[in-house]
């Protein structure tokens, strides 16, 4: 399975991926706000319109237009959408919460148990998500099967806990509700805002970086992306979802591990390298950028 999620950069920065249409959530499933409704009247939410966008890219090489061509088709980085995400961000930002991530590469925390109804021969809940290297995720009337299972890296709320069961109250942003989880699945960090950012869209296959400074979002990078294929068993589309960056790697890691014949690393993008996002296809830092 690959792995999903950017390499490198320290942990205040995500990864959001955007779904060929829509949102993030299937049908049948109900997000919530990622402020609680008790404060929503105490913050003063941003809202879509409300995000300003401006290009100042530190990369001046391999970078895409807003649309380009592509084989017999057209891509584009879809801007509008990426504002919904990034008013979202906006609005974590400015209320105060400890955050967290989920983990179990490699199925280090052990394999999750069956999840409730689970399908593809009980290789996947009933939402898609894979048990393999997965997160159970229960709900407090039901602490015996796991409703579903969360992926690797995605970004929580930690609401509270760890209880004398060593269960921990969670909210996942990917998908929203609140969630019980055994501890030693959950990873908490000390970040209190996220400013910096990688955006990857599945659909026009491309990944742009972006900073959060003096009110705006200033874009670094505009560059190709492969993402992850289905091409079951062995091959997993790369999921959707809000993830954190949770290693840094040294400059020449990826052609090292590419050479030894270990090619399942960074199905989403390259690594971080001196605090900066590279993508695939990785450009010159501009004449512009401070070093």
């Amino acid at each position: 399975m690959e792995r999903r999620m950017a390499l490198g950069c320290i942990i205040p920065c995500f990864l959001l991926g955007l779904a060929c249409q829509g949102n993030t959530v299937k049908e049948g499933e109900k997000k919530q706000g990622i402020v609680p409704a008790e404060q929503q009247a105490e913050v003063a939410r941003k809202m879509p319109q409300d995000v300003i966008l401006e290009k100042q890219l530190l990369y001046d090489q391999h970078t895409l237009a807003d649309t380009y061509p592509y084989k017999d088709t057209t891509r584009e980085f879809q801007w509008e959408k990426i504002k919904v995400y990034l008013a979202e961000v906006e609005n974590i930002n400015a209320t105060p919460a400890q955050w967290g991530y989920i983990e179990n590469r490699g199925n280090e925390h052990g394999r999750p148990p069956l999840a409730e109804n689970p399908t593809d021969q009980g290789r996947e809940d009933k939402y898609g998500a894979d048990r393999n290297q997965g997160i159970p995720l229960y709900t407090a009337d039901e602490l015996s099967v796991p409703e579903r299972y969360g992926v690797d890296g995605m970004l929580v709320k930690l609401v509270s806990g760890p209880d004398s069961a060593g269960m921990r109250r969670i909210e996942v942003v990917s998908f929203g509700g609140q969630w019980l989880v055994p501890e030693k699945y959950v990873e908490p960090i000390s970040v209190k805002a996220f400013n910096k950012l990688a955006v990857v869209d599945r659909k026009n296959q491309n990944i742009t970086s972006l900073d959060y400074v003096d009110g705006k979002w200033l874009i670094r990078s505009m560059n190709p992306a492969t993402t992850g294929l289905e091409h079951p068993p062995y091959q997993k589309e790369t999921p959707l979802g809000v993830f954190v960056v949770q290693e840094k790697k040294g400059k020449n890691v990826l052609s090292e591990r590419w050479n030894r014949g270990d090619h399942r690393i960074c199905s989403v993008c390259q690594p971080v390298l001196q605090r900066r996002l590279c993508t695939r296809c990785p450009g010159q830092l501009s004449q512009n950028a401070d070093h």
